[in-house]
């Protein structure tokens, strides 16, 4: 069973899994998943490697707002 934490404020949200962490915490209290609002933007950072310092994975979401989609990309229900 995966154990998991989901912590949030009003711009972030942190996601720990028991036996995983970040470089910058100590042992039971790294957030390897930090989502962050900021300015509009929604942004992913994910430290994949527990020994780097910076996030080896940073993914801006701009490209999965809605009014981006096109006409063919709508769903119909």
């Amino acid at each position: 069973m995966l154990g998991a934490k989901i912590t949030s404020t009003d711009s972030t949200i942190g996601i720990a899994f028991d036996g995983y962490g970040d470089f910058g915490s100590a042992p039971g209290h790294g957030e390897p998943i930090h989502i962050e609002e900021k300015d509009g933007h929604i942004t992913v950072y994910i430290w994949s490697d527990i020994n780097q310092a910076d996030p080896t994975h940073v993914i801006r979401m701009d490209g999965a707002r809605e009014s981006n989609r096109g006409a063919k990309g709508v769903p119909q229900c």
